[in-house]
């Protein structure tokens, strides 16, 4: 059973059929793309915890997985119990799906916190904001994708964005933690029986001014000294600990301070954002193959994964609306997308969301606003993002009526 089957889904549920498995896929959206790709396809939101252990039940499964989104944590958590599958530990779900949870998590295993806070008033949200100070960043425990996210400077904007992140989170409850000054950067890791194994270090980019939070691009691998590798490294492997992560893929998301690496958010499962795809770029091993078998309960010898091409040096670039390079608007025609291809150490150029949907450039404001991607390697940083910016510059965009909507 696949739980989630967006286009985002669609790997692991082609993978797993290819492999001889029969797949169930469950999403509460009947228009999802992954559905159809399923032998059977059950229309259950992926939030609605009974409704999945039921169908579970119901159909006899021998494995459960997911990947990309965290909605689903919770209802496999509960299958996995109930059944005796294998699955993520409470403690991972609980850090995965909630930051607040993940925060007490990593304080009561002695990991470094910012301070924060967690609030579900207003009354509460203003007096956790005086406590803590600006600069800070307020945002929904339980959505990613930067959805709600606020940097604060003055706490007179607190009750403005409070409403703001109240709506986007599924719970209402809203975190608030104090600013960290850094470079960012995003961590993937394979990990078997309790330890990190694979792990990839990689910047993650934003632009200076406008869609705060936002990746502008991905670079692998990240500009780093040996010595903060070796303390992200700890890091990731005491939060895997805290969060009795056994055998899966975690994703920790780090601000690199002048006190040291402190984790921004962290969540047990395939990473989206294209992360996927640079990982698997840079390292060879293929995540979907691996989680399946983290599933079925049967991982092997971990180098039967590594199976695909590696490359020195990746990244994926996002064109975006302004502050990026695009114009709001309704796109009917995308130009010079061969002509991308064709360029050496481009591997790939798409849109970001589900390329079947009618597409529209909408201004930056979160994640899910991003709208093209383009994916190039390299033996060097420099010769990726070079060709990666090549590709770009043969791009177009034009509307219904023709015009370009790109920002020369």
């Amino acid at each position: 059973m696949v739980v989630g089957a967006g286009w985002d889904q669609v790997p692991i549920i082609r993978t797993a059929r290819q492999q001889g498995h029969f797949v169930i896929a469950l999403d509460g959206n009947a228009h999802a793309y992954g559905l159809q790709e399923a032998d059977k396809a059950l229309v259950i939101s992926t939030r609605d915890i009974e409704a999945v252990l039921q169908a579970a039940i119901t159909e006899h499964i021998d494995a459960i997985t997911y990947m990309i989104t965290e909605s689903p944590l919770p209802a496999i958590r509960r299958v996995v119990e109930e059944l005796g599958l294998p699955g993520p530990s409470a403690e991972s779900v609980e850090a995965t799906v909630s930051k607040a949870r993940m925060r007490e998590i990593f304080s009561a295993a002695g990991i470094p916190n910012p301070r924060f806070g967690r609030a579900a008033t207003l009354a509460e949200a203003l007096q956790i904001a005086r406590d803590i100070g600006a600069p800070l960043v307020m945002k929904p425990t339980d959505v990613g994708g930067q959805l709600g996210l606020s940097f604060i400077t003055d706490l007179a904007a607190v009750p403005a964005a409070f409403e703001r992140a109240q709506g986007q989170g599924v719970s209402g409850e809203v975190m608030f933690e104090e600013w960290l000054d850094g470079n960012e950067v995003n961590v993937v890791a394979i990990v078997v029986n309790g330890r990190v194994r694979v792990m990839t270090v990689s910047d993650r980019m934003k632009h200076p001014v406008g869609g705060f939070g936002v990746v502008q691009r991905h670079l692998f691998p990240a500009a780093c000294s040996e010595a903060t590798l070796s303390q992200i490294a700890d890091l990731s492997q005491q939060v895997v600990t805290a969060m009795h992560v056994h055998t899966g893929i975690v994703f920790p998301q780090m601000i690199l301070t002048s006190a040291g690496p402190r984790i921004v958010e962290i969540g047990e499962r395939i990473p989206g954002g294209v992360m996927k795809e640079l990982f698997e770029l840079a390292t060879g091993y293929d995540l979907v193959r691996f989680q399946l078998d983290v599933a079925l309960g049967q991982v092997l010898d971990l180098d039967i994964y590594c199976s695909l091409p590696k490359y020195p040096a990746v990244t994926v670039r996002f064109l975006t609306a302004e502050p990026g390079t695009l114009r709001p608007g309704h796109v009917a025609r995308v130009l010079g997308r061969e002509a991308a291809l064709a360029l050496p150490g481009v591997v790939d150029v798409n849109f970001y969301n589900d390329p079947t949907q009618p597409q529209e450039i909408r201004p930056l404001g979160c994640g899910r606003d991003r709208f093209y991607t383009i994916i190039a390697v390299g033996d060097s940083c420099a010769e990726a993002v070079a060709r990666g910016d090549a590709a770009a510059a043969r791009l177009d965009f034009l509307d219904a009526a023709g015009n370009s909507l790109v920002i020369r």
